[in-house]
């Protein structure tokens, strides 16, 4: 049997520096399903991106993305396979993404009302990099859209990075923090990015309503 939840939104996003704008926005539109007795869930769905005329951003090459999703449960184990088929502009990429964490909970921390979630994930990333492959105005330039000639198509399939991260997660009442570190290692990137290790930090705090 077969069960499913149909979803939809809308995004967008606005630059408040170096300039104030909008810089792109996108609808989405999808269903959620569960097979073999809700042991196995997934999700396919559609995304159009619309940029702003001055984005700057690489993936404005593309402004199509069709995904599907799986995800099973091993216990304490989380898995994720993720299928991303970007196209547009008569260009096109495909990539394939398994992530793999693992949830360890400590409660109480403080209070009996709280929580605290460890969730080390490792991501693994392979895929064709077209949008990557550009032809520059002038080659000491960065990779940014204005300076794009052209794209060489049919990059070959490969690895394409790997990333390791460590979220902590903290929940009391209805407010929940997370901060995160993450090493992003990237694999097979042209050379003339000159792509290295990097290490950045993440944040959020919410709050639930209802």
């Amino acid at each position: 049997m077969i069960s499913f939840l149909i979803f939809a939104s809308i995004v967008s996003y606005r630059l408040l520096s170096p300039v104030n704008r909008w810089d792109e926005l996108d609808l989405n539109v999808g269903w959620d399903f569960f097979l073999f007795k809700k042991k196995l869930e997934g999700s396919i769905g559609y995304t159009h991106m619309t940029y702003g005329k001055q984005s700057k951003q690489l993936s404005s090459v593309f402004n199509h993305n069709a995904e599907i999703i799986l995800r099973k449960n091993f216990n304490h184990l989380k898995t994720k396979l993720f299928f991303d088929f970007d196209f547009g502009n008569g260009n096109s990429d495909y990539s394939f993404t398994l992530d793999n964490s693992i949830r360890f909970v400590i409660e109480p921390v403080f209070t009996e009302d709280d929580e605290l979630i460890i969730k080390p994930l490792i991501s693994l990333s392979a895929g064709t990099l077209n949008f990557y492959r550009l032809h520059l105005k002038n080659s000491d330039e960065p990779p940014l859209l204005k300076n794009i000639l052209s794209t060489s198509l049919n990059t070959e399939f490969n690895f394409t990075g790997i990333e390791f991260s460590l979220p902590l997660e903290y929940n009391i009442g209805r407010f929940s923090f997370e901060p995160a570190i993450h090493h992003n290692i990237p694999l097979n990137q042209p050379k003339r990015l000159k792509a290295t290790s990097v290490t950045y930090f993440t944040a959020s705090i919410s709050f639930a309503i209802i």
